[in-house]
């Protein structure tokens, strides 16, 4: 049993420690301004409204921090010879050691605490996401927890100071890198992956994804109970010798505990249990998948091809893509089988993961100061039926759910929506020009040319959508009767229209006089004749070549943002690049006549302007940032049917059509999930964009000004040391007036 008491009389005893000196204040200002001049280092150039930077850089600082306030706890009790005094009270090595442990971790908490103005202030400038930085603080708290236990343990070790100090540090960077390639490369694969599950990385930057997992809280308490088991093992050794009963008794009752708490995380991986904070909950199954898996009336196998001695690096992705198939299998009620094979282990298994494409893949290991090649598989075939779909190999786990469940659907829905492309007029070609979008298109959907002639005069009524895509030349007067009775019959049209056509090479621009925007207008809305830009949320791009290349914003490819946050279409996505894009104007009082509701999608942010007349969109123009205001670039158009005229249709309208060309729909998830989401809102039919999208929540740090820019930099900078400082001045001043105070009697 514990005395509470003596506990809390040891924590206060450690905090006046830290506190009445000048050394503990020092430590503080010394490890934040580090901490956070290392993070602004990069910030303003990356451009994130988050907080990784930052807490990547933590476990490095702990090797410095941590041996630091530990390394004098028990060593100068021992050293000053005021550990018999302390033992003498009616104390016990537990306590004393319970209460040095709390102390030091409040001191800890103290230093993360004083961090919280920077997250509070970028969120001013950004859009954090709360749930990945409470997980941040949490591993951040907990990766600590573990280093101090160990920091105590060594302290109780050695007399000197210094001595604790550097096999601290030393044992708190073995612990870091032990599972790292440099270390395992030359090692048997079970011993890397035992090791890899040993180091304190994995689990700290698994919890600070803002996932909060039951096998990393179990990785964590663990270590601090088995590392301050060890630490009153040196208590007891102190006080009872090497051959006491009672010594060698702790002894074996403490090789039991850790064989235990060792079984327990060894049986304790291989139980699911986690929480997940982020905000788009994006390292759990959407709902979309969950309602596909759901509605599945058969089986679909999932077969994973898996070797054993996987590099380290990949030890973290296998175990998300199990915790991943774990999920789909239990979401499939039965109908959904997951099966896993080492194709290593024998000819039959590997020739069936070469049938369904999945090969050896070759590593390139870095260790022993030398380049090490392996072997191995990692990848998963969806099998229904007689067809099957494969992912060869599982580099990254960041669009595996979009992946399977895109596979899943596309095998077993057997009517699929058919989307067509008007063609003839100079649009963009889904077969060529959007190979890339057409590609994820075609796991929901059936794509195919639209060509307006005597032969096919109406567009098929069975369209579930039909897209224009940039048109650039003049469009007859039967194909506009053609999209018009479409309409009418209550189809959905997407028109991607270019009031400015760019060329990429050339950067020459000019007005595009058959954009097709006089069609819509009709309707109430009107792509204007200009560049929209935004000198703030942009797109960078390479300039020059070699070592004479270099990197500079570019206004003309805006990053826009959602304006309508609950729809269907923008809810789920974040920051959607767009090249050259015009804005748009409504016309409330024609839309107000014909019964049309609009719904605004994307616009720029308030730094947002035109350029007309003369375009110049060389990536060095200065820019004028006067009259600055939100452009809007894409919407949404509804109208109810009218009794015995039309039926209900849908519209949208996108200033642009460049943004799913191969090029950029390639390098930006995002522009291929704003287009499923559209055709999925205009089909009716459910997405699987928001999926594709639930990784890329880019968030963006905008600024008005450098003003505001050196204000968040200097000002955090500034509240790391002036708190401090402040502190430690009103309590030395306390302590002077304490000195002053005289017993009196009455």
């Amino acid at each position: 049993m514990y005395n509470i008491k003596n506990i809390l009389v040891i924590i206060k005893k450690e905090l006046r420690g830290y506190f009445d000196g000048p050394t503990a204040y020092v430590v503080i200002i010394a490890f934040l301004l580090l901490w956070e001049f290392l993070f602004f280092q990069s910030a303003f150039v990356i451009g994130e409204a988050s907080l990784r930077p930052f807490f990547s850089f933590l476990p490095w600082i702990y090797l410095f921090l941590i041996p630091a306030i530990t390394m004098g706890s028990i060593s100068q009790e021992k050293s000053e010879g005021t550990i018999e005094l302390l033992l003498t009270h009616p104390i016990r090595e537990n306590e004393l050691l319970i209460g040095k442990y709390k102390g030091i971790l409040i001191f800890l908490v103290i230093c993360l605490l004083i961090t919280l103005p920077l997250p509070f202030s970028l969120d001013i400038f950004g859009d954090l996401d709360w749930g990945v930085v409470f997980g941040q603080y949490l591993a951040s708290f907990l990766l600590g927890a573990a280093f101090i236990s160990l920091g105590l343990f060594i302290s109780g070790i050695f007399l000197s100071q210094i001595s604790a100090f550097l096999v601290t540090a030393f044992a708190g960077f073995l612990f870091i890198i032990i599972g790292s390639p440099i270390v395992t490369a030359s090692l048997p694969s079970f011993v890397g992956q035992i090791l890899e599950q040993v180091s304190f990385l994995p689990h700290y930057e698994s919890m600070a994804r803002g996932v909060i997992d039951i096998r990393d809280l179990l990785y964590f308490v663990s270590a601090a109970f088995i590392f301050m088991g060890l630490g009153h093992l040196q208590f007891l050794k102190r006080k009872f010798g090497n051959r006491k009963a009672r010594f060698a008794a702790y002894q074996l009752w403490l090789s039991v505990f850790i064989g235990i708490v060792v079984a327990i995380n060894i049986f304790g991986s291989r139980v699911p249990g986690r929480v997940d904070l982020t905000e788009n909950s994006i390292y759990t199954l959407s709902n979309a998948t969950k309602d596909i898996l759901a509605d599945l009336d058969d089986k679909v196998e999932i077969r994973v091809y898996s070797s054993n001695d996987l590099p380290p690096q990949f030890q973290p992705i296998s175990r998300e893509v199990n915790d991943t198939l774990r999920d789909y299998k239990i979401y499939g009620q039965g109908n959904i089988n997951v099966t896993e094979k080492n194709p290593s282990e024998s000819l039959e298994i590997s020739e069936e993961a070469m049938s369904y494409g999945i090969q050896e893949v070759q590593f390139n290991v870095v260790g022993n100061e030398e380049l090490r090649v392996k072997r191995g598989y990692l990848g998963i075939a969806v099998v229904y039926g007689d067809n099957h779909e494969s992912v060869p190999f599982v580099n990254s786990t960041a669009d595996l759910e979009y992946q399977l469940t895109s596979f899943i659907k596309k095998l077993t829905t057997e009517d699929k929506g058919i989307v067509g492309f008007l063609s003839g007029h100079g649009e963009k070609s889904i077969f060529s020009d959007y190979s890339v979008f057409n590609e994820e298109l075609e796991k929901q959907f059936v794509t195919r040319d639209i060509t307006i002639n005597e032969e096919n005069p109406e567009i098929p009524e069975d369209l579930s959508a039909l897209v224009v895509a940039g048109p650039t030349q003049g469009i007859d007067k039967d194909t506009r009767g053609a999209i018009k009775n479409y309409l009418n019959k209550g189809g959905s049209v997407m028109f991607l229209l270019d009031g400015v056509i760019v060329s990429p090479q050339t950067l020459i621009a000019e007005e595009n006089e058959n954009s097709f925007s006089d069609f819509v207008e009709e309707y109430g809305v009107k792509v204007a004749s200009d560049l929209v830009y935004d000198v703030r949320s942009n797109e960078t791009v390479t300039l020059g070549s070699g070592f004479f290349s270099y990197l500079l914003p570019y206004p003309f490819w805006p990053k826009v943002v959602p304006i309508a946050g609950d729809s269907q279409i923008t809810s789920r996505i974040g920051n959607v690049t767009l090249l050259w894009p015009s804005s748009i104007e409504f016309d409330k009082e024609k839309m107000a006549q014909l019964g049309i509701s609009d719904t605004m999608l994307f616009s720029t942010t308030k730094f947002g302007g035109s350029q007309k007349g003369a375009f110049d969109v060389n990536p060095e123009v200065r820019l004028s940032e006067e009259n600055l205001s939100e452009k809007l670039v894409a919407v949404t158009l509804t109208r109810e049917g009218i009794e015995n005229e039309t039926k209900p249709w849908r519209i949208i309208v996108v200033s642009d059509s460049d943004f799913l060309v191969d090029q950029f729909a390639s390098a930006s998830k995002a522009n291929v999930a704003f287009g499923m989401e559209a055709l999925s809102w205009l089909s009716q039919e459910q997405s699987l964009g928001s999926i594709r999208v639930k990784q890329l929540a880019e968030r963006k740090l905008l600024f008005e000004d450098n003003t505001q820019k050196f204000l968040l930099k200097y000002g955090n900078l500034a509240f790391v040391v002036l708190l401090p400082i402040g502190f430690s001045a009103w309590r030395m001043m306390r302590r002077r007036g304490l000195r002053k105070l005289t017993y009196k009697t009455k």
